[in-house]
């Protein structure tokens, strides 16, 4: 399945992704986003990414399990090694 991606680059350097199925509603998102000055002033630069995606590998950047640490962080939790850290008021 094809897919495209609307991406804002922002000058704080954090990245905003909106998924969409053309590049046309990406381009219309974007503009729509530019209309608000409180968002254009926030943005460096936008662009759109195309990707394939298939049911077996769905994760636009990629996902090697050697590089997933949700997946290590679960065995460690299994383990007591690790736990989650509960914030109080």
């Amino acid at each position: 399945m094809t897919m495209y991606y609307a991406v804002i680059y922002c000058k704080d350097n954090t990245i905003h992704l909106w998924q969409s199925e053309t590049k046309e509603a990406c381009e219309t998102k974007l503009f729509n986003l530019m209309k608000d000055k409180r968002v254009y002033d926030r943005v460096e630069r936008t662009t759109i990414i195309k990707r394939e995606l298939k049911d077996d590998n769905k994760f636009i950047f990629g996902s090697p399990a050697s590089l997933d640490i949700k997946t290590k962080f679960d065995k460690a939790l299994k383990k007591h090694k690790v736990e989650f850290e509960i914030e109080s008021d």
